[in-house]
């Protein structure tokens, strides 16, 4: 076996696939209770709707994001939390609060609001514990 799969070119493969693995994992926020997230702060959101991204911390009973703009909300403004499937594309939380809507969505990468790897375990897990701290739901 001369080529590529040979002993030597072999376990070059292996060393570039583990480099890469190390270099995805190591990019990756293992900060419990923040999460990486796009959102929309508006009445509806649609395919053609512009996100914004940033980070998710829910601290201090205030739920805050940090990234291309910047967003507060008590946690007792809050009236609902909904999970639900936009378009059949990925898993969307709509939070009705008393000033109006906001869409959110965990996500592994966001490029320019428009491309995004939506995170469907981290958003299930962000509904839940936004639904505890909602008053109307507990």
């Amino acid at each position: 076996m001369n080529g590529l799969l040979s002993g030597e070119g072999l376990v070059g493969l292996i060393l570039i696939g583990l480099t890469s693995l190390t270099v995805l994992l190591l990019k990756i926020d293992w900060t419990p209770g923040k999460y990486k997230v796009m959102f929309h702060d508006g009445p509806k959101v649609g395919i053609k709707t512009k996100m914004s991204s940033g980070w998710l911390v829910v601290e201090d009973r205030q739920m805050k994001i940090t990234g291309s703009k910047e967003l507060s909300l008590a946690l007792e403004n809050m009236r609902s939390v909904e999970l639900f499937r936009l378009h059949g594309l990925g898993r969307m939380i709509r939070i009705t609060h008393a000033h109006g809507t906001l869409f959110v969505s965990v996500v592994r990468f966001c490029i320019a609001g428009q491309i995004a790897t939506i995170d469907f375990f981290k958003t299930r897990k962000l509904v839940a514990l936004l639904t505890a701290s909602c008053p109307s739901q507990s």
